[in-house]
């Protein structure tokens, strides 16, 4: 299954021409996880820490957002939020999986080279992650399968 990725920052544009995906940055790839330490030796149950959420990291190809980037990570300075949204190819272009975020921080930055244009790998922090999963059936309607959110700020998950 073919599918397209996006991504939208507050006050920074890319350049996709997709007509509902306008000026969002099209992505290649992305990775995220999340860890919990956890003991069950020695006692006669299991105890948990505070969750470890690993940056946000994207691959894309270096277009007008990439000087943004890099001055976002010069200045130390806060995208408000974000969006990355996964749409089906020959879809209705609505998307199956977003991943929202609050107070994203560009942590960091790397450019190569592997193909005739140049690709950047950025990775993000954050303050708040929403994760929006959707179910689609044979007529290709989609149904949420209900969104989680996480602050790292409280610790608080819902």
């Amino acid at each position: 299954m073919a599918v397209d990725y996006f991504l939208k920052l507050d006050g920074i544009q890319g350049e996709s021409a997709d007509s509902k995906h306008k000026d969002e940055i099209r992505i290649t790839s992305w990775s995220w996880g999340a860890s919990q330490v956890s003991s069950v030796a020695g006692t006669g149950g299991s105890g948990a820490g505070k969750v470890d959420l690993s940056d946000f990291s994207v691959m894309t190809y270096f277009d007008k957002a990439t000087p943004k980037f890099f001055k976002s990570i010069g200045a130390g300075t806060h995208i408000k939020t974000g969006t990355m949204s996964a749409i089906k190819s020959g879809g209705d272009g609505k998307p199956y999986l977003k991943v929202d975020f609050k107070e994203l921080f560009v942590s960091n930055l790397q450019i190569s080279r592997s193909s005739e244009i140049p690709m950047v790998t950025l990775s993000f922090t954050y303050n708040q992650i929403k994760i929006d999963y959707s179910t689609q059936n044979e007529q290709g309607n989609l149904t949420s399968t209900g969104p989680i959110t996480y602050n790292t700020k409280e610790n608080k998950l819902s």
